[in-house]
């Protein structure tokens, strides 16, 4: 279990509940939903850790409950061994008479002008006579066990976690005021660097070339201007620190950099996450490095009751997942605090924003092709906001774990002699090149009898 640091896991001076208080690091548990209890006077501990609904991939239908236990060991060993059951608790309403802030003197609930000591003998019970003394609370009413078959097993060890978050620099003087066209851009080149497995590209690379203190080049930068972008960067133990990112860290970003007083200086700042995941993991596919003593494998089923996993880092090697997507906000001037921008919301609002600026930028096109425009540039809000992620580093070869951003399929369907959109039309000649920001999309990827490259071609260092 994890450990606050600095004290003694046993006393015997201490109560039980008090000797676990003083070691058990709850704000650590609580990440995961665990909960911690002693179970007897022995010091034994009862740990509850919830399950969650697995569903088939196929059709939707639940087909198992998969729990994620923490462990924090001290040492090679992981304790005695622990006995697992699945346990059903059952919820309800309880009504109990609260007897916590009962007077040393009451008045009797039946006898007009008499007292009830609180050294009375019947007291508790004429206290609780007393309806308004009750309270309603819910709670544990019923618990069992159940049984149960192991289906699969993983064991992760985490190595380190590095997050960056990348924000324009709402003071620069040439920020685009319509959108983050830093962002769009810089999202845009990381998806081929970053995700596609350039390991010089490292988080904290990647916070030299774009902070706002930055010496590097204009090659470096990918021709995003010094001063454009800045970035903050952190690092955890494990993969719980995702959690404290958009409760804590992101807060204090908005807060610090995109107001004024009480004023947002930003209608709707969009923030930029990349990060580095280091890890090894091993599970029960994974037969070739599982010891099962005298027990056979057949498919990842093991005959016995016994079952050993090695992470020996000669068969499991260390791997390297990254990850990139983004987020937009908006200010709530009601609750005065920032908030999460729903995705349904902000396409809404792009849509107007891009309208306006492919109108004011083409004017001299037909509106469908303005309006084929704005749906290109939407189309690369939504996938950068499902947080895709790439294996780069393992002992296999290259593995996808994430949806990577359909970005340049998108490109790809507009690039043809004609797009139709739902039913609202149909543009019937080629999208030229000239017809996408920059920022939208990548020269090179859309060469060809449609797109010609022109000098905005660069090579991506």
């Amino acid at each position: 279990m994890p450990a606050l640091t600095g004290t003694n896991i046993i006393s015997d001076t201490e109560r039980l509940n008090t000797w676990l208080d003083s070691w058990l690091d709850e704000a650590e548990t609580r990440k995961y939903g665990i909960s911690v209890r002693v179970k007897d006077p022995t010091g034994a501990l009862a740990v509850y850790v919830p399950l969650n609904l697995v569903r088939d991939q196929t059709g939707d239908s639940p087909v198992a409950f998969a729990a994620r236990m923490l462990y924090r060991p001290t040492g090679t060993a992981l304790g005695l061994p622990q006995q697992i059951r699945v346990t059903w608790l059952l919820q309800g309403m309880r009504d109990t008479c609260d007897t916590s802030d009962m007077p040393d003197q009451f008045p009797h609930p039946t006898q007009p002008g008499a007292t009830v000591k609180k050294t009375d003998s019947n007291a508790y019970d004429l206290w609780c006579q007393d309806t308004n003394n009750w309270v309603t609370t819910e709670g544990v009413i019923h618990r069992y066990y159940d049984d149960w078959y192991l289906t699969g097993l993983s064991v992760r060890e985490d190595d380190g976690l590095k997050v960056g978050v990348i924000f324009e620099n709402p003071n620069y003087d040439g920020r685009n005021p319509d959108y983050a066209a830093s962002l769009w851009k810089l999202a845009d080149v990381l998806e081929d660097t970053f995700l596609a497995g350039r390991r010089d590209l490292s988080v904290d690379e990647i916070a030299r070339r774009f902070a706002i203190t930055s010496n590097a080049t204009s090659t470096e930068r990918w021709g995003i201007p010094l001063g454009a972008t800045e970035v903050r960067t952190f690092t955890f133990p494990d993969q719980s620190g995702l959690a404290t990112i958009p409760m804590t860290y992101t807060k204090q970003i908005l807060n610090d950099e995109f107001m004024s007083g009480a004023t947002p200086l930003v209608e709707s700042p969009t923030l930029l996450f990349v990060r580095e995941e280091r890890y090894r993991a091993i599970g029960l596919d994974t037969a070739s490095v599982i010891e099962a003593g005298v027990s056979t494998a057949t498919k990842g089923v093991y005959a016995s009751n016994s079952l050993t996993i090695n992470l020996d880092p000669t068969k499991v090697t260390e791997q390297v997942l990254a990850g990139l997507n983004w987020a937009p906000y908006r200010y709530d001037a009601d609750a005065q605090a920032w908030e999460a921008y729903p995705i349904g919301d902000y396409w809404e609002h792009m849509d107007a924003v891009f309208d306006r600026v492919f109108q004011e930028q083409y004017s001299d096109d037909r509106p469908e092709i303005n309006a084929g425009r704005t749906l290109l540039a939407q189309s690369s809000i939504s996938p950068f906001s499902t947080a895709p992620a790439r294996l780069l580093k393992s002992q296999a070869s290259l593995l996808v774990l994430g949806i990577r951003p359909p970005m340049r399929p998108w490109r790809r369907k507009l690039s043809g002699a004609s797009l139709r959109v739902g039913s609202s039309g149909i543009w019937p000649r080629p999208v030229s090149s000239r017809s996408l920001p920059e920022m939208l999309y990548s020269p090179g990827t859309l060469c060809g009898a449609t797109f010609k490259c022109t000098g905005a071609q660069q090579a991506r260092k």
